[in-house]
């Protein structure tokens, strides 16, 4: 993934050490293997390629709290995250009235665990739906905005 954003951004590894002061042997080695790259240098990287979604695949795929976590949802595109997104806030108003009624008091009793279960679960897949649409609206947005502003020689891959 990282080789292959590196490369759809124009970089050379030269280039891309240089534009994140992160030596060009740690960027290789972290292309082979991504597990020995600390966050903080992937948020370089990520910013010099201007691609997020090197982030949501380090996050989900290489960071060991988001693998354990199941942080992932997997969306083919735009439309797909809006479709997604859409259908899980109707979901979320047909638990409107539940949560209402269970939290009404002020706490939970034994009888409502499973109900609350059921919104906790719903919850999660909201916050992955928004994630999911943020993280496509933005590689839309850089998108327009790389079409905008013309692509310095000095970054592209000699």
């Amino acid at each position: 993934m990282l080789a292959d954003a590196r490369s759809l951004a124009g970089l050379s590894l030269e280039c891309a050490a240089e534009l994140t002061d992160v030596p060009r042997k740690a960027i290789s080695r972290y292309e082979i293997s991504p597990e020995e790259a600390p966050p903080e240098r992937i948020l370089k990287l990520s910013d010099a390629y201007q691609n997020k979604e090197v982030l949501e695949w380090y996050c989900t795929d290489v960071c060991p709290i988001g693998k354990e976590q199941h942080c992932k949802m997997v969306v083919n595109g735009l439309t797909s995250a809006a479709m997604t997104f859409i259908t899980e806030l109707d979901d979320v108003e047909e638990l409107e009235k539940l949560l209402m009624r269970i939290t009404c008091d002020g706490k939970i009793d034994q009888s409502e665990v499973a109900d609350v279960e059921k919104i906790m679960s719903e919850i999660d897949h909201v916050e992955r739906a928004i994630h999911a649409l943020k993280a496509k609206v933005a590689k839309e947005l850089s998108r327009l905005e790389k079409e905008k502003s013309p692509v310095l020689a000095h970054r592209r891959i000699s």
